[in-house]
């Protein structure tokens, strides 16, 4: 499925919370393309999208890893 296939996917905010938005992201980290993801994200801060999403993700799993 190439990205033409979504011409128009809704823009949302990356939420490590979400299992799909977890999913899609590893997707695109083993694979280095969002042409399988249904949606487009953005998220709030500096600096390049997917480093701030993958640094979201490492914080996540640390936390869970390793909680107070």
């Amino acid at each position: 499925m190439s990205f033409l296939n979504f011409p128009n996917r809704p823009t949302v905010m990356f939420d490590v919370t979400d299992k799909d938005h977890r999913r899609w992201l590893g997707d695109f980290t083993r694979t280095r393309s969002w042409a399988n993801c249904p949606v487009k994200f953005y998220n709030i801060g500096a600096g390049n999208n997917v480093a701030q999403m993958q640094l979201r993700l490492l914080e996540y799993y640390t936390n869970q890893e390793f909680k107070a």
